[in-house]
């Protein structure tokens, strides 16, 4: 276990924000992605959010993640991701999560156009 302190963490973030600029931020409006999009605010390095919305997705958390940037105010990008291509996830099998999360991290990465793509796991997930 690591006896950083919790300052020295969120400072080396901070730095480690400062060297990936300019970046993309997967964000979903959870507590990991919206603490990037703080952490990265903060930095004053230049990013962009991008949410991937598909029929996987209740309406209200979409409307979330735009009440979220509207308050927050940063640049964001929605991308819709069709049933069909979530063909191997809706199949329903062990694999489904690997499979989805396959389709969303493509379509990022597809997006960010050679910019590098972050996002909010953390060591529990």
């Amino acid at each position: 276990m690591s006896t950083a302190t919790t300052e020295a963490k969120y400072n080396l973030l901070i730095d480690n924000l400062k060297e990936l600029e300019p970046f993309v931020i997967a964000f979903s409006g959870g507590v990991d992605s919206t603490f990037l999009v703080a952490a990265a605010k903060e930095a004053g390095v230049e990013f962009e959010a991008v949410t991937v919305n598909s029929p996987f997705v209740p309406d209200r958390e979409i409307k979330e993640v735009e009440n979220l940037v509207r308050s927050m105010d940063f640049k964001h990008q929605q991308i819709s991701i069709e049933l069909q291509e979530l063909k191997k996830a809706a199949d329903n099998t062990a694999e489904r999560c690997y499979y989805c999360k396959k389709v969303i991290f493509d379509k990022i990465i597809n997006y960010a156009n050679g910019k590098t793509v972050i996002e909010g796991s953390n060591l529990d997930d």
